[in-house]
C-alpha cells in the first residue's frame, strides 16, 4: 500500500495533467464575427427561444441562423474554419465535431447560400458535411459554396479542393460524385455529374460570398503558394 503523501502526489499529477489536456483542447464552437446589418439577422436556439445577436456571440448544435438583407460571417474555432452565410438564407447548425459524440461539423441550408473555407490540418481528421433540402456535400479542408434552390435545383460550386456530392431523395443519401476545383454540378442536372466552371460561373456563384473580416489564406491549408 503506498504511503498517503504518495498517493495524494500522484493523484495531483494526474490532476494537473488532465488539466493541462483540457486546456490546450478547447471545445469547438461556432462564433459570429461579422453582419452587415445585425437588425436583418435572427438566431434562435434547438428550442426555438430568440437569441440577441451580437458579434462574438456562440452558436451551438441545434441553433438556427436567418439572414433577410444582410450576409454574416462565422468561425469555426479552435481550427479556424470559416463560414459565410449569404442573404435570404436558412441555416442550422447540426453538430460540431468533438462536441459530444459528433463525429463530424454537420450544417444543414434549408434556403439559400453558403459559402464553406474548410481548415485542412496535418494529422487532424477534420471532416464536415452540409446538407440542403436535395442534396448533401462532404468535404475535407476544402473552399466551396452551396445554394439549397428548390426552384433551380441545389447545387454545389468547388474554388479548392473536392467535394463529395450526393442527391438526397426521402431523408437518404444516394451515390456520390466527385466535384474537384473549379467544377460545379446541380442536383436537377439529368446526368449529374461535374462540370468546368468558368470565371464567370465562379463569379456568379460566388456572389455576396467574399468574406469581409476572416480573411481565407488565414484558414489552415489555405495560404499562397
Amino acid at each position: 500500500m503506498l504511503p498517503i503523501r504518495k498517493t495524494v502526489l500522484i493523484a495531483l499529477v494526474l490532476f494537473a495533467a488532465g488539466f493541462s489536456a483540457s486546456a490546450a483542447s478547447p471545445e469547438p464552437r461556432l462564433v459570429l464575427v461579422y453582419a452587415d446589418d445585425e437588425s436583418q439577422l435572427t438566431v434562435s436556439d434547438a428550442g426555438g427561444t430568440s437569441l440577441v445577436v451580437a458579434e462574438g456571440m456562440t452558436l451551438a448544435p441545434g441553433t438556427t441562423i436567418r439572414t433577410k438583407a444582410t450576409t454574416a460571417e462565422f468561425k469555426l474555432e479552435p481550427n479556424g474554419s470559416a463560414l459565410k452565410l449569404g442573404k435570404n438564407t436558412l441555416f442550422r447548425v447540426r453538430s460540431l465535431q468533438g462536441l459530444g459524440k459528433a463525429g463530424s461539423n454537420d450544417f444543414a441550408v434549408l434556403v439559400g447560400k453558403i459559402r464553406l473555407v474548410a481548415a485542412k490540418i496535418a494529422g487532424v481528421a477534420n471532416a464536415y458535411a452540409v446538407l440542403t433540402p436535395q442534396a448533401q456535400a462532404a468535404v475535407r479542408g476544402t473552399d466551396f459554396a452551396v445554394e439549397a434552390n428548390a426552384d433551380e435545383g441545389d447545387w454545389v460550386c468547388v474554388k479548392e479542393g473536392v467535394v463529395e456530392f450526393s442527391r438526397v431523395q426521402g431523408g437518404k443519401a444516394g451515390p456520390s460524385i466527385r466535384v474537384g476545383a473549379r467544377e460545379f454540378a446541380n442536383v436537377k442536372n439529368p446526368e449529374f455529374r461535374a462540370r468546368k466552371a468558368t470565371d464567370a460561373d465562379i463569379a456568379d456563384k460566388f456572389e455576396d460570398l467574399d468574406f469581409h473580416t476572416v480573411k481565407e489564406l488565414e484558414v489552415p491549408g489555405h495560404a499562397a503558394d
